[in-house]
């Protein structure tokens, strides 16, 4: 089964929320998940701002994509650091 982009981000932001309830009082695990969250919804306003843009201005679509690139990489560290932090939890590592 294939899973799409928006579907593997709202899996992503459930699993968050489920760490967070149980580790509500750990502040590192919060400020990852406000980074992980703010990283999200900058990338779907520069999705947004890049279809409207196209290519027809073709400096700003490269540093909108550029952007685009730093912050799924953003947020990708910040649920890997979460989902790390829920193994250890766990026991797992």
């Amino acid at each position: 089964m294939k899973v799409s982009k928006r579907q593997l981000q709202a899996i992503i932001k459930e699993e968050r929320a489920k760490l967070l309830s149980e580790q509500s009082d750990n502040m590192y695990l919060e400020a990852l998940a406000t980074v992980a969250t703010t990283a999200d919804e900058s990338l779907e306003a520069l999705e947004l701002a890049s279809r409207d843009i196209g290519p027809s201005d073709k400096a700003l679509y490269d540093k909108l994509d550029e952007a685009m690139a730093v912050m799924e990489d953003l947020m990708g560290l910040a649920n890997q650091a979460l989902e790390n932090a829920d193994m250890m939890q766990k026991g797992a590592i």
